[in-house]
């Protein structure tokens, strides 16, 4: 299911690149599935990391996704889906404010795992360290 999932998103997000580089889009989700792996996240859980931008980056429907992967992984990209335009910071109180609301307790699972890992990472500027410690802090409180 993994490999099906990489398939799928590098055939969807097909020449994007990664804002501000020259680098394939298709690096960020087969990092966020390194990380999944790494915290010994379920496959659906670790899928749902390959797929997760493909709702807001690509023209992929969540229709797309049940027909692929399932009712869950579906639901599971669909939670993460990011569906607001802005600044990074909008894009993030959006998260939060989503994340506020969500009944799916694997969403918030791996958002909690998500900052963890992401608050031990030296080599992250340090604003971008602030703004996921503040998120992952105000999903302890969820």
């Amino acid at each position: 299911m993994i490999h099906t999932g990489i398939i799928f998103a590098t055939e969807a997000h097909g020449k994007q690149l990664r804002k501000g580089t020259q680098l394939p889009y298709i690096i960020h989700p087969l990092e966020v599935a390194q990380i999944l792996s790494y915290i010994h996240a379920p496959q659906e859980v670790i899928v749902a990391g390959i797929l997760h931008d493909t709702l807001e980056d690509t023209l992929v429907t969540y229709q797309e996704l049940v027909d692929h992967f399932g009712k869950n992984i579906a639901s599971l990209v669909f939670e993460c889906s990011n569906k607001c335009d802005g600044p990074w910071r909008t894009r993030k109180q959006y998260t939060i404010t989503k994340l506020e609301t969500t009944q799916n307790q694997e969403v918030l699972w791996y958002y909690e795992q998500l900052g963890k890992v992401i608050a031990r990472r030296h080599d992250l500027p340090p604003d971008f360290i602030q703004e996921y410690t503040a998120l992952y802090q105000k999903l302890q409180n969820i």
